[in-house]
């Protein structure tokens, strides 16, 4: 069996592997690269764009895939299954698409799980991130990313949704794209944890625009996007706009969070991070 990570599905990390029907999770992948306009606008951001040389070479198996490959098209698997989550997610690599993302001996991001460790280590799960994130780039550019994930999440006919199981907000037109979505799903709750409040290491000013297009997306009823710790042990930031904020703990009896008390690790019946966004989440490092 193929994988839209390009390894057999027996080798790919389950909690990653696409489950949607494959009338609808799937999207194609143009060999073109970027146009020099969308380079320029995300010029100021943190996110190296990845050219048309990152297009992985497996061959998938079947007469229609065969076809597609023939024209230069790869298909791509949408949405991320973590296993401990309720509903699907979006994923994109670590770091490169976290403009917020602060490093220090005890900062949360030097010890990130979606860089590099765990299951996100692996080429299949690194293959896959690249692919959806030079497809994000494309489909913004072209005005079908809205329009191919409401879609795809109206499909699974799930709840809960959330937004970055790895990377983050990188503009101010991508989080736009994202409260486009919200708006056309009202009976889907939207969660996204974010450290895109921040910049360097210090909360964002009011006018900047990247923290001021979190705002909007956070108005809305079924959106709680919540700020997060940038140290281990720090407390929970508290951004106006925004919800209640998460932070780490080394420490189990300070967790909030049921997901590692667990074995193996589940939300269970627990939707805080969705439901109680006037309520701050502490995490158990992991």
């Amino acid at each position: 069996m193929w994988s839209p990570s390009g390894v057999d599905a027996v080798e790919a990390p389950s909690h990653l592997t696409c489950r949607l029907p494959l009338s609808r999770p799937w999207v194609l992948l143009p060999p073109s690269p970027l146009s020099w306009g969308w380079r320029r606008a995300l010029s100021k951001w943190p996110v190296p764009l990845p050219g048309a040389s990152d297009r992985s070479t497996s061959v998938p198996r079947g007469r229609r895939d065969a076809q597609k490959t023939r024209r230069g098209e790869d298909p791509m698997c949408l949405f991320t299954q973590t296993s401990a989550m309720p509903g699907r997610s979006f994923s994109l690599p670590a770091r490169r698409t976290c403009p917020g993302a602060f490093f220090a001996p005890d900062a949360v991001c030097t010890s990130c799980y979606a860089d590099g460790r765990n299951r996100y280590r692996f080429d299949g799960v690194r293959t896959a991130q690249e692919r959806r994130l030079r497809w994000t780039f494309e489909a913004l550019e072209a005005g079908r990313f809205v329009s191919v994930l409401v879609d795809g999440i109206g499909a699974t006919s799930e709840r809960y949704f959330r937004i970055h199981d790895s990377g983050d907000f990188f503009s101010p037109q991508y989080v736009q794209a994202w409260r486009e979505i919200a708006l056309a799903l009202p009976s889907v709750s939207f969660w996204a944890p974010t450290r895109s409040w921040a910049l360097q290491g210090q909360a964002r000013q009011d006018k900047d625009p990247l923290l001021i297009s979190l705002r909007k997306l956070a108005q809305l009823s079924n959106v709680t996007v919540r700020p997060s710790v940038l140290l281990i042990d720090g407390e929970p930031p508290v951004v106006p706009g925004l919800a209640s904020g998460t932070s780490v703990t080394k420490e189990v009896a300070r967790a909030t969070c049921p997901k590692f008390l667990r074995h193996p690790p589940s939300c269970g019946f627990c939707r805080r991070c969705w439901d109680e966004p006037e309520l701050t989440v502490v995490y158990l490092k992991h």
